[in-house]
């Protein structure tokens, strides 16, 4: 039973990961072509969402070194695709801290802002991809990681709860 839910939740998070993934994707596409608005309204939201979002897939990562341990059973094309959102969110973010004179605020600028939770967003899908279809975990491990992975997201929403409310009027 509970090696059952513990599987419910990784294709819950590969889920969730899948639809933030999209969403910044779509973001993203809207910003580059000048809809700087819809990034002032949900900017912010998914930038937060996507770093919150690698702490609890960290806790699911055997000896947190996802290059060796879960990349390694990932798909060719899995890789690829993980590597090239990487470097294209590298790359937007290095031309825009290089070309914007004065001050950068990585967040307030709506292609960085926008490209960065990318890489945040597609790495967690190297992992969960691994541990749902590729490697062989023990049960015992699995649930462990689970239960490290299930504070960790309730302490993350915890502090995006109270960064929320405490900016609100």
């Amino acid at each position: 039973m509970i090696l059952r839910l513990s599987y419910l939740y990784i294709r819950g998070l590969f889920g969730l990961d899948l639809l933030l993934l999209s969403l910044s994707i779509v973001l993203h596409v809207f910003v580059l072509r000048g809809a700087y608005e819809l990034y002032a309204r949900h900017g912010q939201v998914l930038f937060w969402l996507a770093f919150a979002f690698m702490l609890p897939v960290a806790f699911l990562a055997k000896e947190r070194n996802i290059w060796k341990n879960e990349f390694s059973s990932c798909p060719r094309w899995l890789k690829r695709g993980i590597l090239i959102f990487i470097f294209y969110g590298v790359a937007i973010v290095v031309v825009r801290v290089v070309t914007v004179p004065g001050y950068f605020a990585l967040e307030s600028d709506e292609p960085a802002g926008s490209a960065l939770p990318l890489i945040f967003e597609v790495i967690p899908l190297g992992v969960l991809y691994s541990i749902l279809w590729s490697s062989k975990i023990e049960d015992k491990e699995l649930i462990n990681r689970v239960r490290l992975s299930v504070i960790s997201l309730i302490v993350c929403f915890g502090f995006i709860l109270a960064k929320y409310f405490r900016s609100s009027p």
